[in-house]
């Protein structure tokens, strides 16, 4: 299986977890916004990720993938054996679809107080700066755009987003799951999640200084962020497989 996902994207890094969780091998393929479009059209008619080309069949979106895999390899099942886990999944999973927008929508606000550092670290950074701000200006704008982000109300999301991680943060503990007595859905999304606030210092997550100071959201505090990460670095322990290989 080739999967085409982006570096730093809590969504397609649900797919990468599902697919380490039931032991299915597979290819990350990077998708890089702009330079390979194209590929992507090729493949699947359409730029979307995280997108899984499994033999002939491609599929695309977090929630047709898992699914896929689910019906792939029925075990361990990470989507629920009987309604009562499904719907205690789906409020984890809300929840993630919740916050994720929310907090693309912070890192844009805060890459756009520091367009200069972090320029210097895309692909543009040997150019001088009134050629290269101005392109990654067009390219936030893009992601400002594709994600639907509202700007002018960050503040009022980063109030609902503190809120919905402390109600989180005590459920997290280190070697329990959310649902049930296994992996599922609900953890991998919420596990994820931390990518957008607190990105694991890993193999995985090669960015430079600056990238990574924009996803550290320093406005979440250690009181609310530190149970994530704890719970977290254990579930990726004990749940995820080493890298895929990307190419």
């Amino acid at each position: 299986m080739d999967l085409h996902e982006m570096i730093l994207s809590p969504v397609c890094g649900r797919v990468r977890f599902a697919c380490d969780v039931k032991g299915l091998a597979y290819r990350s393929k990077i998708h890089t916004p702009g330079l390979s479009d194209r590929t992507l059209k090729k493949i699947a008619g359409k730029v979307m990720v995280p997108t899984l080309v499994d033999g002939a069949e491609v599929i695309q979106g977090s929630d047709k993938i898992l699914a896929h895999l689910e019906a792939k390899k029925p075990t361990p099942n990470i989507l629920g054996t009987n309604e009562q886990e499904r719907a205690a999944i789906r409020r984890y999973t809300e929840l993630f679809d919740e916050l994720v927008p929310l907090l693309r929508t912070d890192i844009v606000v805060r890459t756009r107080a520091n367009l200069e550092g972090y320029s210097k670290e895309t692909p543009l950074g040997a150019l001088p700066s009134f050629i290269r701000l101005p392109i990654a200006r067009m390219a936030l704008d893009r992601f400002s755009e594709k994600w639907q982000c509202d700007e002018a109300r960050v503040a009022q999301n980063r109030d609902r987003i503190l809120s919905i991680l402390r109600t989180l943060a005590p459920q997290l503990k280190p070697g329990r799951y959310l649902v049930g007595h296994r992996v599922t859905d609900a953890d991998i999304c919420i596990c994820e999640l931390t990518l957008l606030f607190r990105p694991p210092s890993d193999s995985w997550v090669k960015v430079g200084h600056q990238t990574r100071t924009v996803y550290h959201a320093e406005w979440i505090d250690a009181q609310i962020a530190y149970p994530f990460e704890v719970w977290r670095d254990e579930l990726y322990k004990s749940h995820r497989a080493p890298r895929a290989h990307a190419a």
